[in-house]
This record gives C-alpha cells, structure tokens and sequence, in this order.
C-alpha cells in the first residue's frame, strides 16, 4: 500500500470557501515502468514511515527528500483498455480487458 504526496489548501474566493488540491509530481526517468507512460509520476509514499514524515508540521526543507520517484521494484503496468479515457462510458471488469 502506498499513498500520494499532496497538499490542500482552503482558500475564500468571492466569500466562498473553496478547497483546492494539488498532487506532486516528479522526474520518472529513475523508474523505467512510469518513463514508459510519461516523462512525469506522481509522488508517492511508499511506506508508513513516509506517510508519517509526510503529515507532520514540523517538516521542514527536508520534505525534498521524500519528493522522488517509486522504485521500479514497486511499480507494474499493463496495456489499459481505451474506454478508460472515456467519460460515462464502459463501466465494469470489461475495462480490465485491454
């Protein structure tokens, strides 16, 4: 299990509260599965002692360090089927054919 490095923020906009968030992202080319896909992957945290480092206020500059990209070892893919791109299409296990 891993999660995603983001932050959330509220923000009053016209007297209106809005919440606002935004997924980090890194350099893939360090993992040859996701620089298959995109020059670009999510931030992720690989593991309670990141997700724990991650959430604490206390971090300072030192939040970099957990900024890079997944292992290789830890990431898979496979081919997806094209109806995923597609609003209110095909919803089911078919979308798990290719």
């Amino acid at each position: 299990m891993f999660a995603f490095a983001a932050l959330w923020t509220p923000a009053k906009i016209n007297d209106e509260w809005i919440h606002s968030v935004t997924l980090l992202t890194c350099d893939s080319s360090p993992n040859r599965v996701a620089a298959g896909i995109h020059d670009r992957m999510p931030v992720v945290l690989a593991d309670a002692d990141a997700h724990r480092a991650w959430l604490n206020p206390d971090l300072g500059v030192e939040v970099l360090d957990l900024c890079g990209p997944l292992a290789t070892g830890r990431l898979s893919g496979r081919p997806a089927n094209p109806a995923v791109n597609k609003a209110g299409g095909v919803d089911g296990p078919e979308l798990l054919q290719p």
